[in-house]
């Protein structure tokens, strides 16, 4: 059985907006050309159900390839067991790191910009400050952060502990502090580290991060194919009977005109729909995944309905009804049944790594309802 997967492409050149049928088994695909407003729509209301206005504007050379941060979020975008806790929570979560780093003998002090550790319109779950060695620190004790409200005060300690939680990897509990900062004048975003009464380069190289765990007040996230411009999809599988018939006899095995024929009134069932950062030139600030499978559903739900279509109590009821008296009632449409989150790793207007995460964003079951 052969397996379709639609992908939407740029080219650059012409500037023509293309959708790729692909034969995944043979890796063939037929091009089909869109007005470039096409992919206009597609990119609005890709931004939309990401919950951005806009694509992000910061210095690009201030994240490179071998960036701290950058690295450390893909591995933590990749392998969820840098975390301590389920960060199924969360809707974002926001890597910084210092502006500068002092020290003295006593301590390592730490100068952070504190509009970058937070999202206006979010609730604070938790704010973590990570310190990663290069090497284990042979000496035990006790690796503490505080606070001063004045230079020459006495400091107020905030957390403590006396073991590396993950590999050579030690996380303080700084959400207090964050907090403060924000409902606060004092708002200085300056915090001192030490272990055992001596400053952090007594002990190695290390570099510091802090990742601020979010969840936002509202939820604005909406299906590609909702808003004021639609993609509609009924008028790409149409147009894929206009491809040339040289073409699509390529498709060997596969027939081209049996396979468009018999879809013009398929049974409801899940298809793939694949975009590209990359085509629509997001790859400057997307870091992961490669591309947003927006899988859908479509079909009809006509009587009767099989155990194959998912169909709902309400749906066998309606569909009857309809048969009786189609005045009555609509019959059933098909939809999602069954969606999974997806998350993404992006650097935003600040210069910020973040990992942002979609709830029921990835149709993978249909039905009638």
């Amino acid at each position: 059985m052969f397996k379709f997967l639609f992908i939407i492409s740029i080219v650059k050149i012409s500037f023509t907006f293309r959708i790729y049928l692909l034969n995944e088994e043979d890796k063939v695909s037929v091009p089909v050309e869109f007005e470039n407003h096409t992919k206009n729509v597609v990119e609005n209301n890709l931004l939309k159900t990401f919950g951005l206005n806009k694509i992000p504007n910061f210095e690009v050379n201030k994240i490179s390839d071998d960036d701290f941060s950058k690295k450390y979020m893909e591995e933590v975008f990749k392998n969820e067991k840098y975390f301590l806790y389920d960060i199924s929570t969360p809707d974002e979560i926001i890597s910084s790191s210092p502006k500068e780093i002092f020290s003295n003998e006593r301590e390592s002090i730490l100068s952070f910009d504190v509009k970058k550790l937070f999202i206006k319109d979010s609730k604070l779950i938790t704010s973590e400050l990570r310190i990663i060695f290069n090497k284990k620190i042979r000496e035990l004790g006790w690796l503490t952060v505080s606070i001063k409200r004045k230079e020459n005060e006495e400091s107020i300690m905030i957390d403590t502990t006396d073991i590396a939680q993950l590999k050579n990897t030690y996380i303080l509990n700084i959400t207090s502090i964050l907090f403060k900062w924000l409902n606060s004048n004092e708002n200085d975003g300056i915090i001192y580290l030490d272990y055992n009464g001596k400053s952090l380069e007594n002990f190695g190289e290390y570099k510091v991060i802090v990742l601020t765990s979010l969840q936002y007040y509202k939820n604005n996230q909406q299906s590609i194919f909702i808003g004021e411009e639609k993609l509609d999809v009924n008028s790409i599988r149409l147009k894929r009977s206009l491809i040339d018939q040289n073409i699509s006899d390529k498709l060997v095995p596969f027939n081209f005109k049996t396979h468009t024929s018999s879809r013009f009134h398929p049974r409801c069932q899940l298809y793939k729909f694949f975009i590209e950062f990359k085509d629509l030139g997001w790859d400057h600030w997307v870091i992961a995944p490669r591309g947003y499978e927006a899988s859908y559903c479509d079909g009809s739900c006509t009587f009767p309905l099989n155990n194959n279509m998912n169909a709902t109590n309400h749906a066998i009821i309606s569909t009857l009804i309809h048969l009786i008296d189609s005045t009555r009632t609509d019959p059933p449409k098909c939809a999602p049944t069954k969606l999974k989150p997806m998350k993404i790793l992006f650097i935003d207007d600040n210069s910020n790594v973040v990992i942002k995460r979609y709830q029921a964003m990835m149709a993978i079951e249909c039905g009638c309802q």
